[in-house]
């Protein structure tokens, strides 16, 4: 009696075994899930204005304001006074911004945005 002829077990690189590490994955991942009875959404710590927000895109990709204005065609003292908020982003600035810094400008202009989970019924 030849047990295991022809079966081979899968090797770290092969197909079969991210099959069986993504099914072992999903597993787990539903068996927390059904033993998660109460949960609550993370909570917003700190307000972030429009121009906070596009500070921070800005200095996460680790650029200059120099460099986001000739990355943008905007002026360094406009990207200035937006990112201190003493100016506001109109359609075509955000429009502008998001390109250059490669977000949606939905991310600029509502920084703080939160959706309330509401049931279809």
């Amino acid at each position: 009696m030849n047990v295991g002829r022809g079966f081979r077990a899968p090797t770290f690189n092969s197909p079969a075994y991210f099959l069986l590490a993504i099914e072992s994955l999903g597993i787990e991942l539903l068996s927390l899930l059904c033993s998660l009875k109460e949960f609550s959404p993370a909570k917003r710590h700190i307000e972030v204005s429009v121009g906070e927000s596009v500070r921070m895109l800005r200095e996460l990709q680790v650029s200059s304001q120099n460099e986001l204005a000739d990355i943008s065609g905007i002026p360094q003292s406009t990207i200035s006074a937006i990112e201190n908020d003493r100016v506001s982003l109109g359609v075509e600035r955000v429009k502008t911004l998001a390109r250059a810094l490669k977000c949606h400008p939905a991310v600029l202009l509502f920084p703080g945005w939160d959706v309330e989970v509401e049931s279809a019924a």
